[in-house]
């Protein structure tokens, strides 16, 4: 940390329901308005904060909150499929949000499953939110491309129990976790410090995941559709797609923006699922020129 750099992030946990919900508090030494950051399906809660270190985004009071069940949060013994609802996820929020913020309205920035969340959130608390950020989010929970079959198959009994051991087979080797990333991707993951970092942080909390989890997960969000919640979202929203995201394609991300009433849709040209290894800093830009018009 250089002299001029804001304090360390600290950790911190809030329990929903059963639900141990992780979260990197980025509050301290910093002044701008209250930002609130959230992960996608099989990353961390640790992924945010790597990427906003160094950027003008960091000035912003922040806090990255871990989605349900991705380590270092941890699920109840008894979550299942069924239990994968709106409020699982709105509710997992505002708890974190009220321990940190407790009164103040926020900026919400979701990735994917994050985007999910943002969006959610915003639609049960209107009042606690002052502007959004859907980036490659969804309402419509049937994805495409790999994560897609693995949804598909974590619904079929006899052979659900693949998707666990796919993954518990991923999580034996950095090897195969990269190659997992790779299948993700539409170019080659730039080899930087920063993108080294991600990956072995990523891989890390990856192998400390419940698999099990992790495919009622897969099979409970198959079965959403939240297009409905949409119109009771007050602040605006900016929702950003990839233009070859192959896993939330640009139609869903139209979806949302027609049933907003108060939306800008940017779909980033030659970006897919994985912006912070295809278009990190423009989009980065973009959520800060947005938090900052209303701020």
């Amino acid at each position: 940390m250089t002299p001029n750099s804001p304090p360390e992030p600290v950790k911190r946990t809030v329990n929903v329901d059963g639900h141990e919900i992780a979260i990197v508090d980025g509050t301290a030494g910093r002044t701008g308005p209250p930002v609130v950051f959230v992960h996608g399906i099989l990353m961390s809660v640790h992924l945010w904060p790597m990427l906003l270190r160094g950027t003008s985004l960091d000035r912003y009071r922040w806090i990255s909150v871990g989605l349900p069940g991705h380590s270092p949060s941890v699920a109840p013994e008894n979550f299942s499929a069924d239990d994968v609802t709106e409020k699982l996820f709105s509710a997992s929020l505002m708890t974190a949000i009220d321990q940190c913020f407790e009164g103040e309205s926020v900026h919400l920035v979701g990735w994917s499953t994050g985007g999910y969340a943002v969006l959610m959130t915003a639609a049960e608390y209107p009042q606690r939110v002052k502007s959004v950020v859907s980036l490659s989010g969804f309402v419509r929970g049937q994805w495409g491309h790999l994560l897609g079959y693995f949804q598909f198959v974590s619904q079929i009994w006899w052979r659900g129990w693949a998707v666990p051991l796919g993954m518990k087979l991923v999580a034996c080797s950095p090897h195969l976790y990269r190659a997992f990333r790779w299948l993700m991707t539409i170019k080659a993951i730039p080899k930087t410090e920063l993108m080294r970092e991600v990956t072995e942080m990523s891989y890390a909390d990856y192998r400390q995941n419940d698999f099990q989890v992790m495919r009622n997960l897969f099979s409970g969000l198959k079965n959403i559709d939240s297009s409905v919640r949409l119109s009771e979202i007050k602040a605006p929203v900016l929702v950003l797609s990839g233009e070859r995201d192959k896993v939330i394609i640009p139609a869903e991300t139209k979806h949302i923006s027609e049933l907003l009433a108060n939306t800008k849709l940017v779909e980033q040209a030659g970006v897919g699922h994985l912006f912070y290894s295809e278009g990190r800093e423009q989009t980065l830009l973009q959520i800060d020129e947005w938090i900052s018009q209303y701020g």
